[in-house]
């Protein structure tokens, strides 16, 4: 027997209309759609706030990232790149753990190796 695809959206739109109709307990709504009761209540409390709109996926990027490295340090990092292309990301980090304003946390190996390959993360 195939799996059944099914949207996201479509997903939740039919348990929140499941779920309106008071057929069956919330728990066992759940149980049937593989979701908890705390995400259960979060989609219905979304729905009823926003309706199809607000339960669709939401993005999980972080809002902000205070440990980012600040661009003028990204920039030093692209220079370095360009003048020692051979370096790898510890050599870079090394690099730019010197550059970095004192009372700043340092860099990341990670967050240097993307600043190394182009500042993209």
């Amino acid at each position: 027997m195939p799996w059944k695809t099914m949207e996201v959206r479509d997903q939740r739109v039919r348990f929140v209309v499941e779920a309106a109709t008071v057929e069956k307990p919330l728990s066992q709504l759940c149980a049937e759609f593989g979701i908890s009761r705390p995400t259960g209540y979060l989609w219905i409390d979304r729905y009823r706030e926003g309706g199809v709109a607000a339960i669709a996926e939401r993005s999980r990027r972080p809002r902000c990232s205070p440990e980012k490295i600040p661009e003028a340090l990204e920039e030093q990092v692209v220079v370095l790149r360009q003048c020692y292309p051979d370096w790898g990301a510890q050599a870079g980090r090394a690099a730019v753990r010197r550059l970095a304003p004192a009372g700043r946390s340092k860099p990341a190996l990670a967050g240097t190796e993307a600043s190394l390959r182009g500042g993209a993360e």
